[in-house]
C-alpha cells in the first residue's frame, strides 16, 4: 500500500500530486490554474522526446488546494456513486426529445464549434480528440444530407519536407553507407500538399465553417468555388463551452446524427 504523503518541501509531478489528492490530473490542472499557480520547475517528457517539458509543483501549493471550495466540490462529486454510461445517455436523450429540430441543430453546431477548438489544445487527450473529430465528421455529413451547406470548396496547404535526423539530411551515414531511415533521400517525409474540404453552413441564422481532410470525407459533395491556398489555423483558440458541458455536448451531437440524418449511410 502506497504510504506516500504530501509534504510542503517536496516537488510533485502532475500525476503524483493528483494521486495524493485523490483527483484526476485534469481536475488538478484546473484547480492549479484557477489559483494562478505556476510550476516550480520542469522535467523531460518521458513519453515524447520532442514534446514539451512536464511541470513540477511545489508541495505547499498542492496542499493549499485542500482548503479551497473548488477542491471540496470535486471530492464530493468524485465520491458519488457512478451511474452507467447507458443510463446517463438515455436521460440526456429524454431531454433532447423535447427540443425542436432547429434548436437541436443549433446546439449541435455550437457544440462542435467549441469542441473542435478544444481538440487543438495541448490539454486535450488523444482519445478525446479522436472522439471529437469522429463526431465532427458525422455531424458534417448530417448537415450536408439536410441540405444546410451553402458553400463547399478546397483549401490546399503546402507542407515542407522534413529532414531526416538519422543522417542530418545528407542521405548517407558517417560510414558512407546509405541512410536506412530515408533510403538516401535526406528527407524523413517529402514535401506534399494537403487537401481540406471547407464546408460553410448557416444554422440557426449563424454562419459556421469547418475544415475536413479530404481523405476523411466519405460522401459526395459539389464544389461551389475554386480551390484556394491555405496556411492553416492557429493551434489554439478560446473555448467558450465549460469542460463540465463537454460530455452533454457530445451526447447531443450523437443524438442529432442518429435521429436527424436522412442519409445515415453517409457516416460509414
Amino acid at each position: 500500500m502506497n504510504q506516500t504523503k504530501l509534504t510542503r518541501k517536496c516537488e510533485y509531478t502532475t500525476p503524483k500530486a493528483a494521486e495524493l489528492l485523490k483527483v484526476n490530473p485534469q481536475q488538478l490542472r484546473r484547480l492549479l490554474h484557477s489559483r494562478g499557480v505556476q510550476p516550480c520547475g520542469t522535467y523531460r517528457n518521458p513519453h515524447y522526446r520532442s514534446g514539451p517539458p512536464c511541470p513540477l509543483w511545489r508541495g505547499q501549493d498542492v496542499i493549499a488546494l485542500r482548503g479551497t471550495n473548488a477542491y471540496g466540490e470535486i471530492v464530493k462529486r468524485n465520491s458519488r456513486p457512478k451511474r452507467r454510461f447507458e443510463q446517463i445517455e438515455a436521460d440526456r436523450h429524454a431531454k433532447f426529445v423535447k427540443l425542436d429540430r432547429e434548436e437541436l441543430l443549433h446546439r449541435a453546431a455550437e457544440g462542435i464549434f467549441n469542441l473542435n477548438r478544444y481538440a487543438k489544445h495541448a490539454s486535450c487527450r488523444k482519445e478525446h480528440r479522436e472522439e471529437i473529430y469522429s463526431l465532427k465528421s458525422r455531424l458534417i455529413a448530417c448537415f450536408c444530407a439536410l441540405g444546410l451547406a451553402r458553400d463547399v470548396h478546397h483549401h490546399l496547404q503546402d507542407v515542407a519536407a522534413r529532414m531526416c535526423f538519422g543522417c542530418d539530411g545528407l542521405g548517407r551515414r558517417d560510414d558512407d553507407e546509405r541512410c536506412g531511415r530515408c533510403f538516401g533521400s535526406g528527407n524523413w517525409e517529402e514535401a506534399t500538399t494537403l487537401v481540406f474540404v471547407v464546408f460553410h453552413f448557416v444554422i440557426g441564422a449563424r454562419p459556421h465553417c469547418w475544415h475536413q481532410p479530404k481523405s476523411q470525407v466519405f460522401f459526395d459533395y459539389v464544389e461551389t468555388a475554386e480551390p484556394e491556398k491555405w496556411k492553416g489555423m492557429p493551434a489554439e483558440k478560446e473555448v467558450k463551452l465549460s469542460p463540465q458541458k463537454f460530455a452533454e455536448a457530445k451526447s447531443l451531437m450523437r443524438y442529432v446524427v442518429e435521429n436527424l440524418n436522412p442519409d445515415r449511410h453517409c457516416e460509414d
